[in-house]
């Protein structure tokens, strides 16, 4: 008897884990999708003709994948390279640099040690007061974002009005 409790709860336990997982596989799918059409917006203030838009993603596989199966399937517009990085000491020449929930804490090291300028986007709440131009979060189950213009000129780029006016914009 107490040997199928322990069982049904082992059961119960792993359907829980496997629902929390796929939960995290999609709102990763989620953040790919935006972060995709944030980097197919952007533009360079200094250099308009840059064709190429390097993507690095800090301390996030999954986000990283998805992305990069995002970006595979678009044929059309500007070409786009994705990266992962584990560290900020490690990160490679990005246009874009996205900071994983894991990595949120080493924000303000990223944003003293940017030697080039990209524009950052983090998957957490309220990290546009550290540096990050987007920061991007679920509320009420809806996948939304913060945006501060100031940090995206700071990275020298260009985002449209309409993505502006679309999240919700912190000074």
């Amino acid at each position: 008897m107490k040997t199928m409790l322990s069982l049904r709860f082992a059961l119960i336990a792993l359907f829980f884990v496997s629902v929390m997982c796929n939960a995290n596989a999609q709102m990763s799918k989620y953040e790919a999708l935006y972060i995709y059409n944030f980097a197919k917006s952007v533009r360079n203030v200094n250099d308009a003709n840059k064709t190429d838009l390097v993507i690095t993603v800090l301390g996030d596989l999954q986000l990283q994948k998805e992305l990069q199966s995002i970006v595979n399937a678009k044929t059309s517009g500007r070409k786009m390279i994705v990266k992962g990085s584990a560290s900020v000491a490690q990160l490679p020449k990005s246009d874009v640099i996205v900071v994983g929930k894991s990595m949120s804490a080493q924000m303000p090291e990223l944003v003293v040690n940017q030697g080039e300028k990209a524009l950052i986007v983090s998957t957490q709440k309220g990290l546009c007061g550290n540096g990050a131009a987007i920061s991007l979060f679920a509320e009420n189950g809806k996948l939304t974002y913060e945006i501060c213009r100031k940090n995206i000129k700071h990275a020298g780029m260009h985002v449209p009005q309409h993505l502006i006016s679309l999240g919700i914009e912190v000074f």
